[in-house]
C-alpha cells in the first residue's frame, strides 16, 4: 500500500483526525508495524554476509504511448523513431489524456514551456534523465537607444511569443526588463523598463547579451501527473538590484492548474523551486528535491529572495509529502499568499534546512525554513506533521513559524523535528486553535527550543525537549511578555504536563522513508550529535527487493559524485554510510563564487535511487560469449578430466611450495595491446597513453605499464581466465582548465556539438548527461576548489578485458583512455600542448593597475586587457600574488559586471594565503577590449606600506591567444 502521509491514513488523512493524539499515535505504531517505515535511533555495527543475491532486471512500471526529444520536430508524430519537440508535445490535449504517458528522452530542453494538457503522465522515458534549463538568450543585432520600443536581435527563433499568466513576457538587457508586445522574424517589440527592471530605460550596444525571462514550466491544465524531470535556470547571473529581480531566473514550476502532480522532480537554481498559484487546487507535491532556489538582494532584510517552495491554493487541499528543501536563498517553503489565498493543506514527512544559506554576506544569518500564513485571509486548516526541520547550530534563523499575518484557524503541529538554530524552534504567531505535539526540540543555543504563542487555550503536550536544564529561560510566552524555565512555563500555561526535557543532545537518529511512487527510492535522514565517521543505516523498509542494484546520493550535492553503491539482501539490509568526505560536499548556486557550508556532522539527507538498468539483461553484451569460443573447443572438455588429475594432485596443496612455483617467471602466454588517448583533439592523432598499470587478475596475477611514447604494452601472464584491467593515476599535463569548463557552457547553450568522446570526458558528475553542473566542477578543479567530481581522473574503455587463455596469446587487447573533465582535447603525453589545427596564436596583453589607496579603504582593481576582442576567447584563468599582510581578497572578490567579460562566469580560491586563483568561463567569445574584470580587495596594510600584484599564470582559453602580462601594485596612504 502506498503511504498516506498521515498518522490516520484510515481516517482519509487531512488534518481531522489529529484531534485525538492518543488515538493516532495508537494508528501510527500499527502504520509502522504494517508498512515497515524504518526509524532506527543510534548505531548499529553493519553485518557483513557471504550471500549476495544475484542482481535482478526489473522492468519499467510504465508504458510511453507517446515520446518528446530535445531534438524533436514540431512536425514529429510522438513516436520513438519522429518524437515532438517538448512544447509540441505539451500541446497535445487531445491525444495525452488520462491513462496515457507522455516520455521525455534524456537530454537537455533549452527554453520556457507551458503545458496545457489535462490528464496524463509526462515524465522521462525509462532510463533517460531529461533536463529542462531556462536559460535561454540571443544577443542585440543593433544598438537601442533609451527610448526604442523596437529592437533586432540574432536569434529570436526561442524567443516565441509569450503567454501573460506564469509564462515567459520579457526580456532582460543589462538588468532592464522589455515587455514583449510581439516578434515578427527577429524584431521584437516591447514596453520599456517593464515591472522586474533593475533600471530605467537606457541604450544598449549590439551585442549584448538578450536573456528570455519568465519561469522554467508553466502548468495550465489540470490533473496531470509531472515526474522525474530536472528542472533549474542555468542563468549565470543572480544579482535582485542588478540583473532584472524576479523575472530574470523565474520559478523552476509555476503552476495554476487544478489536480496536478509533481513528483521526483530535482528543482534548483530558480527564483522559487515550485509554486503554487492562487488559482490551483488540490496540488501534490511528492518526492522532489528542491535547492539553490533564489537571488541575492543585498537590500533586503535578510539580503535573499526566492523560496525552495512558494505555496498558494484558492480550494481543496494542497499535499506537500517527503519533499527534500535545502539551501535556498530566502525561505525554504511558505504556505504563503501576500495578497492572495492559501486555504488549506497538509505538509508531511519532508525536510527544511539550511535556508538561507547560499547568502555570502551574512555567513551565519539563516531564514526560515517553513511558513504558514497570510497577509490578506485566515487559512483555515493546516497540518505540519512528521517533518525534519534543521539549522546549524551557531547560526541565526528559525524553524517553523505557525499563523503568519492574518493567521490560521486550525493548526496542528505533530510528531516533528525542530533542531538547531539561535531563532526559534516553533512560533505560533495567531490561531485560534493549535495541537503541537509529538514533537523533539533540540539546541545548543538558548532560544532554539522556544514555543511562543499569543494565544490560548492550545493543546501543546508529549513534546521532548534536548539540550537545555530544566531551570533554563528558554520558554518564550508572549502572553506574558517573557521566557520562562520549564516549571514556569507549565504553570503559567498548563502546556507540557506529559512532556520530558533532557539536558543531554538529541540522541543520534537516523529515519529511512520510502517512495511511494518509485519502488527502491528512499530519503534517509540523519541527525548526529556525535562525532561518528560513519552511520549504519537500516534499508530494509526503503522498498528496494533483493538483487536490486542501487546508488546513495547526498542530497545537498546530488548531481555531485556518489556516497555509496550496493546491491540490497533483505539478508544483510544494513549499509554504512560515511558522514565525511562526500558526504560533506555541498552544490554551489549556478552564479555564485560562494559555496554553503556543510551541515555536517549534525545534519545529513541522502537519497537512495535504485540504479537504472537495461530492460533486458544484455545478452548483447555476452559477446564475450564468442570469446568463449573456446566453449566450442571443449573437445578439450574431455581433454580437461585428464587434467584434473592436478585437481586429485591439488591435495597437494598442502604441498604449496608449488604454489609459490607456479607464479612461473617465464609466462606461458602473452596479452598485448596499444593504448590510446580516447578524445584526441588536433595533432598527433592517434595520441597514446604511456605509464597506464596493465593489471592481469589471474593465476598468476601479472602487472605492467603501458610504453613510452608508443602506448603499447606485453604482459605475460599463466593459462586459465584472466581479467586484464587498466588503470592510471597523474599524468593530467596541466591539459584540465576554464577552457574545457566554456566549451561545456558552448554545449549547453546549444553553440556546438560533442563529440561522444567529449561527451564521456565532460560528464565529471557521473549522472549520465553534461550541463553546466560540469563546467563548474571542471572550473573548480583548475583554481583546486573542491568538490570537483571525477574531474582529473582517468578511465578507460573498455574498463576491463576477460580472456580464456589457452597456450594461445592474445594481441589487439587495445583500450581507449579518457582523461575526465579534458573536453577540448588538448592532452599531451609528454605534457606538451599539442600542435592546434585552428588560427595561429596571436598575442595579447593583461596589465593590472597600480593604485593609491587609503588603509582600512575597499578597493576595486580595473584589470586592462588588449588584443582579445572577437578572437574567441571564451575563457580564462590566472594566479596572482599578493602580500596579505597589505591587501585581501573581499568575499566578491572576482566582479564582471560591466566588464568585456559580462556573460562569462567566475570562480575563485584564496584559500592559500598571498595567492589568489581565478578561473573565468562561459559560452559567449568576448568582443571587445577594455576592462576585463574587476578584483576587489580591502586595504589592511598600515599607511606607507605597499602590494605587488604578479601575475604567476595566466592563460586565455587553452593557451592561445599567448598572453603578455604586466604587474601591478596597490600603495597604501593615510587619510590627512
Amino acid at each position: 500500500m502506498t503511504r498516506e502521509f498521515a498518522l490516520c491514513p484510515a481516517l482519509s488523512i487531512r488534518t481531522r483526525c489529529v484531534r485525538s493524539v492518543g488515538l493516532c499515535l495508537l494508528i501510527l505504531l500499527f502504520v509502522i508495524f504494517q508498512n515497515g517505515v524504518g526509524i532506527v535511533r543510534g548505531y548499529e555495527n553493519l553485518k557483513s554476509s557471504s550471500v549476495h543475491p544475484v542482481a535482478v532486471y526489473l522492468p519499467p512500471s510504465f508504458t510511453c504511448d507517446y515520446y518528446a526529444s530535445p531534438t524533436g520536430s514540431p512536425s514529429g508524430n510522438g513516436t520513438l523513431s519522429n518524437p515532438w519537440s517538448l512544447q509540441t508535445a505539451l500541446n497535445q490535449t487531445s491525444y495525452i489524456v488520462a491513462g496515457k504517458t507522455l516520455c521525455l528522452q534524456g537530454g537537455i530542453y533549452r527554453g520556457k514551456f507551458k503545458s496545457t494538457l489535462n490528464g496524463g503522465t509526462v515524465r522521462a522515458a525509462f532510463n533517460e534523465y531529461p533536463v529542462i534549463d531556462g536559460y535561454v538568450y540571443t544577443t542585440l543585432a543593433e544598438d537601442i537607444d533609451d527610448l526604442q520600443t523596437s529592437l533586432k536581435v540574432a536569434n529570436a527563433s526561442a524567443f516565441f511569443t509569450p503567454w501573460r499568466d506564469g509564462g515567459a513576457t520579457s526580456l532582460i538587457i543589462d538588468g532592464e526588463a522589455f515587455y514583449i508586445n510581439s516578434i515578427v522574424g527577429n524584431g521584437v517589440n516591447v514596453n520599456r523598463a517593464a515591472a522586474g527592471s533593475s533600471t530605467v530605460a537606457v541604450p544598449h550596444v549590439t551585442g549584448t547579451l538578450v536573456r528570455l525571462a519568465g519561469n522554467q514550466l508553466f502548468t495550465a491544465g489540470n490533473d496531470t501527473i509531472y515526474q522525474d524531470i530536472e528542472i533549474l535556470n542555468s542563468e549565470p547571473l543572480r544579482n535582485w538590484q542588478t540583473d532584472g529581480a524576479e523575472g530574470l531566473r523565474g520559478n523552476g514550476i509555476f503552476n495554476t492548474g487544478n489536480g496536478n502532480k509533481f513528483v521526483n522532480l530535482n528543482v534548483h537554481d530558480n527564483l522559487s523551486g515550485i509554486f503554487t498559484g492562487s488559482s490551483s487546487s488540490n496540488t501534490e507535491i511528492y518526492g522532489c528535491l528542491s535547492y539553490n532556489n533564489g537571488m541575492d538582494d543585498l537590500a533586503a532584510d535578510p539580503p535573499g529572495k526566492g523560496h525552495g517552495m512558494y505555496l498558494e491554493n484558492s480550494a481543496g487541499f494542497l499535499k506537500v509529502y517527503d519533499n527534500i528543501v535545502l539551501n535556498n536563498f530566502n525561505n525554504g517553503t511558505q504556505f504563503y499568499g501576500r495578497s492572495a489565498a492559501s486555504v488549506g493543506g497538509d505538509i508531511q514527512a519532508s525536510v527544511f534546512a539550511n535556508s538561507g544559506a547560499p547568502l555570502a554576506s551574512v555567513p551565519l544569518q539563516r531564514n526560515r525554513n517553513l511558513i504558514v500564513g497570510t497577509e490578506t485571509q485566515r487559512i483555515p486548516d493546516v497540518t505540519v506533521q512528521n517533518n525534519f526541520l534543521f539549522h546549524p547550530h551557531s547560526a541565526n534563523g528559525s524553524n517553523l513559524t505557525m499563523g503568519y499575518g492574518s493567521g490560521i484557524d486550525d493548526g496542528h503541529v505533530l510528531n516533528n523535528y525542530f533542531v538547531g538554530g539561535i531563532g526559534v524552534g516553533l512560533t505560533v504567531d495567531d490561531a485560534t486553535t493549535i495541537t503541537a505535539a509529538g514533537n523533539k526540540f533540540y539546541t545548543t543555543f538558548f532560544g532554539g527550543i522556544n514555543i511562543q504563542t499569543t494565544q490560548s487555550p492550545y493543546t501543546v503536550n508529549n513534546n521532548m525537549y534536548y539540550g537545555t536544564a530544566s531551570n533554563a529561560y528558554e520558554f518564550g510566552n508572549l502572553t506574558l511578555n517573557q521566557n520562562q524555565t520549564f516549571t514556569q512555563w507549565k504553570s503559567a500555561t498548563g502546556f507540557d504536563a506529559a512532556s520530558t526535557i533532557n539536558a543531554n543532545p538529541l540522541p543520534d537518529t537516523v529515519i529511512v522513508n520510502p517512495n511511494a511512487y518509485q519502488s527502491g527510492r528512499a530519503n534517509i535522514i540523519v541527525y548526529t550529535s556525535s562525532t561518528a565517521s560513519s552511520i549504519s543505516v537500516n534499508l530494509s523498509s526503503s522498498g528496494l527487493t533483493d538483487g536490486q542494484q542501487f546508488t546513495v546520493r547526498n542530497a545537498f550535492n546530488f548531481n555531485g559524485a556518489v556516497v555509496a553503491t550496493g546491491v540490497y539482501s533483505s539478508t544483510s539490509p544494513l549499509i554504512n554510510l560515511p558522514l565525511s568526505g562526500v558526504s560533506t560536499s555541498v552544490a554551489t548556486p549556478v552564479g555564485s563564487s560562494y559555496t554553503p557550508t556543510s551541515t555536517l556532522p549534525n545534519f545529513a539527507v541522502f537519497i537512495v535511487v535504485p540504479n537504472a538498468v537495461p530492460l533486458t539483461p544484455t545478452p548483447t553484451h555476452t559477446p564475450t560469449a564468442t570469446f568463449t569460443r573456446t566453449a566450442t573447443f571443449t573437445p578439450t572438455g574431455t581433454f580437461t578430466p585428464t587434467f584434473t588429475p592436478t585437481a586429485t594432485f591439488t591435495p597437494t596443496a598442502t604441498f604449496t611450495p608449488t604454489p609459490t612455483f607456479t607464479p612461473t617467471a617465464t609466462p606461458i602466454s602473452f596479452v598485448s595491446g596499444t593504448v590510446t588517448y580516447a578524445n584526441a583533439v588536433g595533432s598527433p592523432n592517434p595520441r597514446f597513453v604511456s605509464n597506464v598499470q596493465i593489471s592481469g587478475a589471474g593465476s598468476p596475477p601479472a602487472s605492467g605499464f603501458s610504453a613510452f611514447p608508443g602506448g603499447t604494452y606485453l604482459l605475460g601472464v599463466g593459462l586459465g581466465t584472466y581479467t586484464i584491467t587498466p588503470s592510471k593515476t597523474g599524468g593530467q599535463n596541466t591539459a584540465i582548465g576554464s577552457f574545457d569548463a566554456a566549451k561545456i557552457a558552448q554545449l549547453v547553450t546549444g553553440q556546438i556539438t560533442f563529440t561522444s568522446a567529449q561527451h564521456i570526458a565532460a560528464d565529471v558528475t557521473g549522472n549520465g548527461f553534461v550541463n553546466s553542473f560540469d563546467a563548474a566542477q571542471i572550473a573548480r578543479y583548475s583554481i583546486n576548489t573542491p568538490p570537483f567530481g571525477s574531474t582529473g581522473t582517468w578511465i578507460f574503455s573498455p574498463a576491463s578485458r576477460t580472456f580464456n587463455l589457452t597456450s594461445l596469446n592474445i594481441t589487439g587487447a587495445d583500450y581507449s583512455a579518457f582523461l575526465m573533465g579534458e573536453v577540448s582535447g588538448n592532452w599531451n603525453n609528454t605534457g606538451a600542448r599539442p600542435m592546434s589545427d585552428l588560427e595561429p596564436e596571436i598575442s595579447a596583453d593583461v596589465a593590472a593597475p597600480s593604485l593609491i589607496t587609503a588603509a582600512e579603504a575597499e578597493v576595486t582593481l580595473p584589470v586592462i586587457v588588449k588584443g582579445v576582442a572577437n578572437k574567441g576567447v571564451i575563457s580564462y584563468e590566472f594566479d596572482l600574488r599578493y602580500d596579505p599582510l597589505v591587501i585581501q581578497p573581499l568575499l566578491n572578490t572576482v566582479d564582471v559586471t560591466d566588464t568585456v567579460s559580462r556573460g562569462l562566469h567566475a570562480v575563485f580560491n584564496a584559500e592559500e594565503v598571498g595567492l589568489l586563483r581565478v578561473a573565468v568561463y562561459g559560452p559567449m567569445p568576448i568582443d571587445a577590449d577594455g576592462i576585463l574584470m574587476k578584483l576587489k580587495f580591502i586595504a589592511i596594510g598600515p599607511s606607507g606600506t605597499s602590494s605587488p600584484l604578479v601575475w604567476e599564470r595566466f592563460l586565455l582559453n587553452d593557451g592561445e591567444p599567448q598572453i603578455k602580462t604586466t604587474d601591478g601594485k596597490i600603495d597604501i596612504f593615510a587619510i590627512m
